[in-house]
């Protein structure tokens, strides 16, 4: 889902992006800001989540996101990418 939106952006921004691009092949910085997204895919959905320095632990006991779990929330995964 949070890649999903960042896809979205993405799109909706005319970068006409493809996922498969790595980081050092994108030709775009759209590219390399969708790559970036795209390596943490697995890492959880926590809210309150993650940061410009990577996921974090979230402020709200969910599932799939509880003690000692580390994840993103949805614009946290898209400051990371664009930071990078």
């Amino acid at each position: 889902m949070v890649l999903a939106l960042v896809v979205g952006m993405a799109v909706t921004a005319g970068l006409g992006v493809a996922l498969t691009a790595s980081r050092a092949g994108a030709a775009t910085q759209g590219d390399q800001i969708v790559a970036v997204a795209a390596s943490q895919a697995g890492v959880p959905y926590c809210d309150g989540g993650g940061g410009i320095n990577g996921p974090s632990y979230g402020n709200v006991p969910e599932s799939g996101c509880g003690p000692g779990t580390r994840g993103f929330d949805c614009m946290s995964l898209v400051q990371y990418a664009v930071y990078q």
